[in-house]
């Protein structure tokens, strides 16, 4: 009985150093980018060409932006991405037009969705990549 008390202190000893390697895994946030159709309630002819309407935190690790993107009528495709620096959220989307091109211009609503961002009070801004 007088030996587990030795190895038990020698375990703990041992391990003790090893006890800073062990580290959480930390995962960056994750962005869901999604875009709507061509909607007629936000004007597509008078500036700006891009913009924030509503920004929400849905919990406390969830961040939604929601926005409007203007692109020709057809054949534009929206894709999203985000950056973050210090507290500025950059909500970043860039316009696409593999085809042929209408003359026409359409307000295409567009939603960024930031899971497993810290909440915190941040600056939101948008830029055409």
């Amino acid at each position: 009985m007088v030996l587990r008390e030795p190895v038990l202190v020698l375990f703990l000893v041992l391990l003790l150093p090893l006890a800073g390697c062990v580290q959480e895994v930390v995962r960056p946030p994750v962005l869901e980018f999604s875009t709507g159709a061509c909607t007629r309630s936000i004007e597509p002819y008078l500036p700006p060409e891009a913009g924030i309407l509503e920004t929400v935190w849905e919990n406390e690790s969830t961040f939604r932006a929601d926005g409007f993107v203007k692109t020709y009528c057809g054949g534009a495709e929206i894709s999203g991405d985000y950056a973050l620096s210090g507290n500025t959220i950059t909500l970043l989307y860039n316009i696409t037009t593999p085809g042929p091109i209408t003359r026409c211009l359409c307000a295409h609503g567009v939603m960024f969705r930031i899971t497993g961002l810290p909440q915190g009070e941040y600056r939101v801004v948008m830029e055409k990549r």
